[in-house]
């Protein structure tokens, strides 16, 4: 009888055990959907969407589903398109596209989720959000409908030798010597008789300068560049490359306007710097913003919003702000990163996050 008992006990215990270490199944877990414009096959798209499914590794109890389109100007109108039958995503990444499009839209329609009183209850999401976030985005004391998990570093990229080979001894440091910068390398290039220009004027180009430098209230900011281009003639050129980067890779220009990450995509053989932008009054203080970026839709469930909270708090975590810095050159938005981190991987990046953090502090 006793060794009945003990057989019993035994299988008893096993059993316990093997269903305490049973996996959840797909049925039990939370399903929730991710928009992003990061389906494309460049290195970041691949890593961005990485990043993704490793949230899904740490947290078992939830199903990531990612709504990949190749690029964020497809974002909002693929968002139309679901909400329209019924199947709203349950998080939308804006990126940097148009930093306002889509979160007016969701905004607007009532569609987004007020994520302050989650913040406020979690005072370890509320620490990894920046201050500048919180500063740009809140539209009243008590709402928030958005977050990012990188900051937009604008201005531009110089080549170093086109630079010293016209003559400009000095980097321009505002409107009037940037001026004097145009002028005088197209002038050399005149002279010497190539197709280099100081600056590759492109519909891309434009509509990044205006859209980005601030994604709230960009229409002052949009005049002032138009003239800031029409005064100083700087009008769009044919090249070979209607892509600006490019024409900037092979020396077809000497100034690319993006950010400081775009330096991975800058040709290795190029000494390149980068500078905050001297446009006009006051633009400088643009050169760090905030884009909208995650969106919760309060389409969901409860449990799912919740789920949703926790993937935006993985994207803040520590772990995920530091391979955004070390593998894509990005500015984390998680004010407790330290960007000595990206040092050793490029000094030209390390040395332009650090004059641009210098001037404007996010915290």
């Amino acid at each position: 009888m006793m060794k009945v008992k003990l057989l019993f006990l035994t299988v008893l215990i096993v059993f316990s055990m093997c269903s305490c270490n049973k996996p959840i199944s797909q049925e039990n877990k939370v399903n929730i959907t991710l928009l992003h414009g990061f389906g494309g096959a460049s290195k970041e798209d691949i890593i961005m969407r990485k990043i993704y499914k490793e949230f899904e590794e740490k947290n078992t109890d939830i199903s990531l589903t990612l709504v990949s389109v190749p690029s964020f100007n497809q974002v909002l109108e693929k968002a139309k398109d679901l909400l329209v039958i019924g199947k709203a995503p349950n998080i939308i990444y804006n990126g940097n596209s148009d930093s306002s499009t889509v979160y007016k839209f969701m905004v607007e329609k009532g569609y987004a989720l007020n994520l302050m009183p989650y913040i406020e209850n979690d005072s370890e999401l509320k620490e990894n959000i920046s201050k500048i976030v919180l500063n740009t985005w809140k539209e009243a004391p008590n709402a928030l409908y958005t977050v990012t998990d990188i900051l937009e570093t604008k201005g531009y990229w110089y080549n170093k030798e086109i630079f010293k080979l016209a003559g400009i001894e000095k980097i321009p440091g505002d409107y009037n010597s940037f001026v004097t910068m145009v002028k005088k390398i197209n002038y050399w290039s005149k002279e010497h008789s190539n197709s280099t220009v100081a600056v590759q004027l492109t519909d891309n180009l434009v509509n990044s300068l205006t859209e980005s430098l601030n994604g709230k209230n960009n229409k002052a900011i949009s005049i002032e560049i138009g003239d800031f281009l029409k005064q100083n003639n700087i009008k769009k050129v044919d090249s070979l490359y209607k892509d600006e980067l490019r024409s900037f890779n092979v020396g077809h220009s000497a100034v690319y306007f993006g950010e400081i990450h775009e330096k991975r995509n800058i040709t290795n053989n190029m000494k390149a710097g980068f500078e905050s932008f001297p446009i006009g009054k006051g633009l400088n203080k643009f050169s760090l913003f905030p884009s909208s970026g995650y969106i919760i839709s309060n389409w969901g469930s409860k449990v799912q919003e919740e789920a949703s909270i926790r993937f935006i708090k993985y994207m803040l975590s520590k772990e995920v702000q530091e391979k955004l810095l070390t593998e894509l050159y990005k500015l984390p938005s998680n004010p407790n990163i330290d960007i000595e981190l990206v040092k050793d991987k490029d000094i030209e990046v390390y040395n332009a996050y650090k004059e641009i953090l210098s001037k404007n502090n996010p915290n």
